[in-house]
């Protein structure tokens, strides 16, 4: 999840459109987009398989190229452990 109060900070700006969180130890990306002025928008994405929508550039990052040459990667946990 952002870190709150640096997100609030940084989406007052109005050229501030999209914020990615990377996870270093798993396949596992936060990506928060503006909506709208009042609304944004947050997706996570799952996995080496998987595409990341960067909506500001028009651009797909392949999530296998984020993670290239990291060893050692955790396997995802996606759910509760109970």
């Amino acid at each position: 999840m952002p870190q709150p109060e640096k997100f609030r900070k940084y989406r007052t700006l109005a050229s501030f459109q999209e914020y990615l969180l990377i996870d270093q130890g798993q396949p596992i990306v936060d990506a928060l987009f503006r909506e709208s002025d009042q609304y944004w928008r947050m997706q996570t994405i799952i996995g080496l398989d998987k595409t990341v929508t960067v909506h500001s550039l028009c651009l797909e990052l392949p999530m296998r190229a984020l993670y290239a040459g990291l060893e050692g990667l955790a396997e995802p946990q996606i759910a509760i452990d109970l």
